[in-house]
């Protein structure tokens, strides 16, 4: 398995602009009381030369409700090919009528019955009003709409400038930190593949050839997320995956992520070390 840095830093980029619009939501929606580890490398990388705030115009790309993935990550997750892509590939497809014509849908796909998308994508005033009142959810956020709906192709313009800045602060600060957590996530993930087997359900015979990896700053206790492509996987492992596991299992935290991994076989998943978390349950209970 081969280590790519280029998904890591471009969805670490989207990552801490999705943390800069929702940190508040992001902290409720996981009860914490304290939030300082959650958003350790956010507040480091906004110290000094680094710090960058996205305007706010730029709202609707990248707000959500704690539950669901912001518009940019789930087109990212969607579309980028780590096979072949790269930033200037991301940048230059965000600038594609195509992008607009998910943003759109991403908003207003539900909402058919009320307003057309293709009216609102040809930039028929009435339909582009109905369509920012159809933002109603977002409140005092409701405004960002109005750009966003009636002058997209310039908000990209706005989007692209600061997506490349922020690109550029994200792959000097990956440079600094990252080679500090490698050795850890390559000994504990991709030397043992009985374990991200068993997390994801692949065969035993499966061999790792083609596949790849990339570490996350911005989510550091992300235990692990992925992209399929081409029948290869790209696997994402937060840079402090490792440590957060003993850390939410609370009292089972002499237990070591490879013997839970073994312990409760393919059915390790991210929700079963939240109902740990929670207390609501034992590990007895959830192996049942």
């Amino acid at each position: 398995m081969n280590y790519i840095s280029e998904p890591g830093m471009i969805y670490d980029s989207i990552c801490y602009s999705t943390i800069y619009f929702n940190r508040q939501v992001i902290s409720a929606g996981l009860k914490l009381n304290n939030d300082e580890d959650l958003f350790f490398f956010y507040e480091r990388f906004r110290m000094g030369k680094r710090k960058v705030d996205p305007s706010e115009k730029l709202y609707p790309f990248f707000c959500c409700d704690g539950k669901s993935l912001c518009l940019l990550a789930v087109y990212f997750f969607m579309n980028f090919n780590f096979k072949a892509d790269s930033f200037e590939s991301f940048i230059e497809n965000i600038n594609q009528h195509a992008f607009k014509r998910f943003c759109f849908t991403h908003y207003l796909a539900k909402k058919e019955q009320e307003v057309d998308i293709e009216t609102v994508l040809s930039g028929d005033v009435d339909s582009v009003i109905k369509a920012v009142a159809l933002m109603s959810a977002h409140k005092e956020n409701l405004i960002y709409f109005v750009d966003f709906f009636r002058h997209f192709d310039v908000l990209v313009g706005e989007l692209t400038d600061y997506l490349t800045d922020l690109y550029g602060k994200m792959k000097s600060f990956h440079s600094k930190y990252v080679p500090t957590v490698f050795n850890e996530i390559y000994e504990d993930y991709i030397q043992n593949e009985e374990f991200l087997k068993r997390m994801y359900q692949i065969e035993s015979q499966y061999t790792f050839r083609g596949d790849a990896f990339s570490v996350l700053l911005m989510q550091h206790l992300a235990i692990i997320e992925t992209i399929v492509r081409e029948n290869n996987i790209l696997f994402f492992f937060g840079a402090n995956s490792i440590k957060s596991i003993s850390k939410w299992l609370g009292d089972y935290s002499k237990v070591n992520v490879i013997s839970f991994g073994k312990a409760f076989g393919n059915e390790v998943k991210f929700d079963i070390v939240q109902e740990l978390r929670k207390g609501e349950k034992t590990v007895s209970q959830l192996s049942t």
